[in-house]
């Protein structure tokens, strides 16, 4: 079967419906968040950068591992959205660096791995490499957007330590 390839106008009209219930406050809890959309292929990264933009949240696309560990040394961000397989540094490559970061806190972002292999194993490998959860793709919205909200809210699997917080100081 042989089908047209879509627009970007269609892709955000397909966006811009009404979300249902639950997609919404996922999508509210999300708004004003940064996250890191690291994805090598030009149309999924675009796609994905419009759903989350269109819940407010403040997205910086990298197309490779390299570019993503470069943007992650620039900025703080709430979570990362990386895919497993790209050219160069892969997914997990670029996982296993941020996950070696100085800084305690920030090697603890939240990844969420997003892959076009979905099996019980791969998301095991995934755990294993230092990510938090698994999407696969291709994904549906509303489970993005409630991942995404998981992990940035804290409700994480058992890799990210709490840091702990400041010893008070006596006034």
């Amino acid at each position: 079967v042989t089908l047209p390839k879509a627009t970007i106008a269609a892709v955000q009209a397909v966006l811009q419906q009404a979300p249902t219930a639950p997609t919404a406050q996922a999508g509210a809890a999300l708004a004003g968040c940064r996250v890191l959309l690291v994805e090598d292929n030009a149309v999924n990264r675009e796609v994905a950068q419009l759903l989350l933009e269109g819940h407010g949240v403040l997205v910086d696309g990298a197309a490779s591992g390299l570019e993503a560990l470069t943007l992650f040394e620039q900025r703080r961000y709430d979570a990362i959205l990386m895919d497993i397989q790209m050219p160069g540094m892969n997914g997990l490559e670029a996982t296993a660096r941020i996950r070696a970061h100085a800084d305690p806190a920030r090697a603890a972002t939240p990844i969420l791995a997003l892959t076009a292999n979905a099996f019980r194993a791969d998301a095991e490998k995934y755990h294993a490499a230092g990510m938090n959860d698994t999407l696969p793709k291709p994904f549906e919205e509303a489970e993005l957007l409630s991942k995404l909200a998981s992990l940035i809210a804290g409700v994480t699997g058992p890799l990210i330590e709490a840091v702990p917080p400041a010893p008070a100081v006596a006034p």
